[in-house]
């Protein structure tokens, strides 16, 4: 409607201009054809300026989440962020699924605030976002403005990651410093149980492969508990 009322009103002000002689009508219908065609060219430089005819209306969506990354010998579960700029924005990184193959990151634009909150009662991790646009207030100034996309305009985002204290919050160069060292240590783990059993077949030559694979296993059990603990103690330092 508002798109006519500028048609009609530059319309009629050339009609008011070319065609009518001088005179106080003239002048007249000329300063009412131009508040005809001023009027709704002010109303659309408020509207997108400072949203005139408008409000706003915020829409909250919640969906559970999964561990970004899985951590070689340790069950960790871990939030990672891409620092941006000078280090103050951050992407985050997260899964919807453990299956999921290629994590989701959030929003990298300066509208979207991300923000994560631990907390002990928190049993299943979750991601809250609240996104804010600029809707029409009736139905009056969405006919007035059909036609100029003015309506459902995006303000702005928030991303709250409520997530559990024994969750660690990490950058991704953390993330693979800490993964490389994980590689490492299975390695030397996988090195250490080997020459363990080698030694007890040696007291014991009579070993059989079920005594072997036994001790195996809890060679194992007790290594990854002690190299699960100093990742632990790791992480601890990196979230201080």
């Amino acid at each position: 409607m508002i798109i006519v009322l500028i048609i009609v009103g530059a319309i009629l002000f050339a009609v008011f201009t070319i065609g009518l002689k001088s005179g106080w009508l003239r002048n007249v219908l000329i300063v009412l054809a131009l508040a005809i065609l001023i009027w709704p060219i002010a109303s659309i430089s408020a509207t997108d300026n400072n949203h005139y005819g408008m409000k706003e209306k915020t829409t909250t969506t919640e969906k559970s989440i999964a561990s970004a990354a899985d951590m070689k010998g340790a069950n960790i579960n871990m939030l990672l962020y891409q620092p941006l700029g000078n280090g103050k924005e951050k992407v985050y990184i997260y899964k919807t699924d453990k299956t999921q193959k290629k994590p989701t990151t959030t929003q990298a634009d300066e509208k979207t605030t991300n923000k994560v909150v631990k907390s002990g009662s928190t049993k299943t991790a979750k991601l809250v976002t609240k996104t804010t646009h600029y809707v029409f207030k009736n139905n009056f100034f969405k006919a007035m403005y059909a036609g100029l996309d003015a309506d459902n305009q995006y303000k702005e985002r928030t991303n709250t990651f409520k997530v559990g204290n024994n969750w660690l919050v990490l950058s991704t160069k953390q993330a693979k410093q800490l993964q490389k060292q994980a590689t490492a240590a299975q390695k030397q783990m996988k090195t250490a149980i080997e020459t363990q059993v080698k030694e007890a077949m040696t007291k014991d030559p009579s070993m059989s492969k079920s005594q072997q694979k036994a001790l195996t296993q809890q060679l194992e059990q007790k290594a990854q508990q002690q190299a699960q603990q100093q990742m632990m103690q790791k992480l601890q330092q990196m979230q201080k």
